[in-house]
């Protein structure tokens, strides 16, 4: 193969005139890189401080909904109370209203008002007897509903009298009143006055939101702000941009938005209104501080762009300098060529050219050795000739696609050869252009796969073998196990009626306790088999709840309790006061368990102690540890012991079982999301862990 350098001066040329618009374009796409990723980052920072405006004020919106479900519901079990005393034992109603404050820090006083405003029943003391001014509580609710009712300036409902002077303090204070009103037996209108403490919220948004820039304000339906973390914005004034913030809202009663709040200037606000309860809760932050975010970002995409700018500038000050010393550059071209010329001459890979009417013009030494003919015999020949009439077709579509549409193609082939042999080949072809962009011809390389397509059908029909044995033989298990059961049954029965009526037969009476014995462990087996076939077959059915690991493994301890007694062995369990709660299918985690704690007492020897401990074991999971005084497992053996019929050398002696009991715990775990592994105790012994995910981490910190 041999190429033509009568291009290389105008390559040159042409090379030299390029690089200055390149460097152009180049510095072009860095300053619209620049100024669309400044843009993105800006409206990023934007949706973000939005995002989190709306996270805040749904958790301080819920905070509030509880806060007042509970008062509320604190006022109706005290209002049933005091609806069903008589007049003269209301004031039973004092024990009560004080257990209510102890539990629900967040209400400063209750009290029992009739309707003319004289105070039956308070929670201090103080101001039973004293008539207050009930109009300053707003409207009065006409049924046994709980109303919120306007913003106070007291600390007390005794500030409420109507001739007293009001009440001087250091800082403002104010009460938020929930009222309800009670029909007493008599048919007199009482009101049950519980008086909020707004300082409670206010302490809840502080520590909720934690960031120097948001802020958020507790108003009332009509703009009234009832608690504001804000210095410039105080309880009891009305929100100026109120109605402002409500046409922006429309029709929706929740959203975000980038306009006026209740700060100055422009904000990114948060707006959430209660249904439940005349609230509104806003959060918000400055745009200004966005801003500045913003320009901190800034400022550092300007630095990478103006250096990404001077690496350009000298990338093209050293490209026109190379284009000026052209002779070197083309003899250096001229011999990278001559290089490509012979790499592909000794290239491992059949390569051949076409010109445009399908004429090979180029052939190298792999191609003569894959075709099985000289060089002589392939240049000046059409490709047809070396392929079917079909084949032809195809080929022909092939390369006017290429010409028309440029570039390359790569497509499998079912390649015959002039000796008859078929070849199953990955055809590549890439078009080769003149001078002035014609095509020249088409470039095509050779691979042969034939090799790796017959492994390929090969490892296909072996999966499909094993597929197919293996689903034989979990059919063939729980066939054979179905089986096996109907007459294991029949056995155990009618041995267990000889053992009884047999007693005075002593010899009699052993053999049928043997077969019964025989029978209880061949019914064991065939249960594995079941466990393990289903397993297998995907028909392990489990059904999942929320369960306190504590009382599952009591209960395992409470069934094998027998066992420990007749062997003389102790028993030691560390459970932790909180409770363990896990996701589980408890039968199928009792099955672990007992196999567990069973094995570590098969064996462990009479005086020696078994411990099971559990616990938390890092954020998210729980660990169930049995540790026993055994011999240990080999260390060879560790792993090994959890495949089926797998048992540890130790248990050739006959204490150990089928093989199956650990290779079902794991398959159990793993549905689970849990695993279980097995380690020796230095000294003697060995310890099983059992690893589950936890259910719900807040419960378990409670």
């Amino acid at each position: 193969m041999t190429f033509h350098a009568n291009v290389l001066p105008q390559m040159s040329v042409l090379f030299k005139r390029s690089y200055l618009t390149y460097a152009w374009i180049a510095a072009l796409i860095v300053v619209l890189t620049t100024g669309w990723v400044a843009w993105y980052e800006k409206t990023e920072i934007i949706r973000s401080d939005q995002h989190r405006a709306a996270l805040y004020a749904r958790v301080l919106d819920d905070h509030v909904l509880r806060t007042l479900d509970i008062a509320s519901l604190a006022i109706s079990d005290l209002a049933d109370i005091a609806r069903a005393e008589s007049p003269l034992e209301v004031k039973k109603l004092q024990a009560p209203m004080s257990q209510a404050l102890a539990s629900l820090t967040f209400i400063r006083s209750m009290a029992l008002i009739d309707s003319q405003g004289r105070i039956l029943v308070s929670s201090p003391e103080r101001e039973q007897g004293v008539t207050i001014d009930l109009g300053r509580l707003g409207p009065l609710p006409g049924n046994d509903s709980v109303v919120l009712a306007p913003l106070v300036a007291v600390r007390d409902l005794e500030e409420l009298v109507s001739t007293a002077a009001p009440a001087t303090h250091r800082f403002r204070v104010f009460g938020l009143p929930l009222v309800r009103r009670i029909i007493t037996q008599e048919g007199a209108t009482q009101y049950l006055v519980a008086l909020i403490n707004p300082d409670f919220f206010a302490s809840f948004q502080a520590v909720a939101i934690g960031e120097p820039d948001f802020s958020a304000v507790l108003m009332s339906y009509a703009g009234d702000v009832l608690v504001s973390d804000s210095q410039s914005l105080l309880a009891g004034s009305c929100l100026v941009n109120y109605q402002k913030m409500s046409e922006m809202l429309k029709p929706r009663d929740h959203g975000t938005y980038v306009g006026p709040g209740a700060g100055p200037g422009e904000q990114i606000v948060s707006v959430r209104t209660s249904h439940a309860w005349p609230i509104v809760t806003l959060v918000e932050r400055p745009l200004a501080a966005a801003f500045d975010d913003w320009l901190k970002v800034l400022v550092w995409l300007m630095t990478v762009g103006v250096m990404m700018l001077v690496v350009i500038a000298a990338m093209s000050r050293i490209a026109w300098r190379s284009a000026r010393s052209k002779e070197a550059a083309q003899k250096l071209l001229f011999e990278q060529l001559v290089f490509t010329d012979r790499l592909l001459e000794v290239s491992p890979l059949p390569i051949y050219m076409l010109d445009t009417r399908g004429v090979i013009m180029l052939v190298n030494r792999a191609l003569e050795e894959f075709m099985g003919l000289s060089r002589e015999q392939l240049l000046g020949r059409s490709a047809g000739e070396f392929q079917s009439e079909s084949d032809q077709l195809d080929e022909t579509h092939q390369h006017e696609r290429l010409f028309a549409q440029g570039g390359e193609a790569s497509y499998e082939w079912r390649l015959t050869k002039p000796n008859g042999v078929q070849r199953d080949v990955l055809l590549s072809k890439v078009v080769v252009s003149n001078d002035d962009g014609s095509a020249r011809g088409v470039l095509a390389f050779i691979m042969d796969v034939t090799e790796f397509r017959d492994a390929e059908r090969a490892i296909l029909l072996a999966r499909d073998a094993a597929q197919a044995a293996s689903h034989a033989k979990s059919e063939f298990i729980a066939n054979i196990s179905h089986e096996l059961r109907t007459p294991l049954q029949s056995i155990l029965g009618f041995s267990e009626l000889g053992v009884l009526r047999i007693q005075d037969n002593i010899k009699i009476s052993g053999m049928f306790a043997d077969i019964h014995t025989s029978g209880q462990r061949m019914l064991a087996l065939v249960n594995d088999l079941l466990d393990i076939a289903k397993i297998e077959s995907n028909e392990f059915s489990s059904i999942f709840r929320d369960v306190d690991m504590r009382g599952l493994i009591q209960e395992v301890f409470a069934e094998l309790d027998p066992l420990f007694g007749a062997r003389n062995i102790t028993r030691v369990c560390l459970l932790p006061e909180q409770p363990l709660i896990a996701h589980v299918d408890p039968l199928r985690i009792h099955q672990v368990l007992r196999n567990v704690v069973a094995n570590a007492l098969k064996f462990s020897a009479p005086g020696q102690v078994i411990e099971l401990e559990a616990g938390l074991h890092g954020a998210d999971r729980l660990r169930i540890s049995v540790r026993d005084q055994g011999r240990g497992i080999p260390p060879e053996e560790l792993q090994m012991i959890f495949e089926p019929f797998m048992q540890s050398s130790l248990t050739k002696d006959g204490s150990g079982g089928t093989g199956l009991g650990l290779a079902i715990c794991r398959s159990i775990l793993l549905a689970h999301a849990g695993s279980i592994y097995a380690e020796n105790i230095p000294g003697a012994g060995a310890v099983f862990h059992i690893d589950l995910p936890l259910s719900n981490l807040e419960l378990l910190r409670t």
